[in-house]
């Protein structure tokens, strides 16, 4: 008994299976994709992390786009305005692309599986 414990301990354990439902990371990827998190939920959190990182960079464009376009209405001129319309469209463009991937993500958990 103990050769046989022995020698069981020698193999490491095999990894737990996990289960994913389609309709759960669906769900997600509608409603927080452009946060990653249905790439969270199903497990790949590298591309999760990288839709994170580029949404909230999207929404810290869009945040200072606010006080540059202010700068530009109060004496800045024309060309704080168009730095600021910049920001504010590259920003917005950056949420869009991630949260376009992630409906495609969605629709690609639901037709070929997770």
């Amino acid at each position: 008994m103990a050769q046989e414990s022995a020698r069981l301990a020698q193999f490491p354990a095999p990894e737990p299976v996990r289960y994913v439902r389609k309709g759960v990371a669906f769900a997600l990827a509608l409603l927080l994709g452009m946060f990653g998190a249905h790439l969270f939920y199903i497990g790949d959190h590298r591309r999760a992390i990288r839709y994170l990182l580029l949404t909230l960079a999207g929404a810290v464009l869009m945040a200072l786009a606010i006080p540059v376009a202010n700068l530009a209405f109060f004496g800045g001129g024309w060309g704080g305005a168009l730095v600021g319309i910049s920001m504010l469209v590259l920003g917005a463009g950056a949420i869009l692309s991630v949260y376009i991937r992630a409906l495609q993500d969605g629709v690609r958990i639901l037709i070929g599986g997770v």
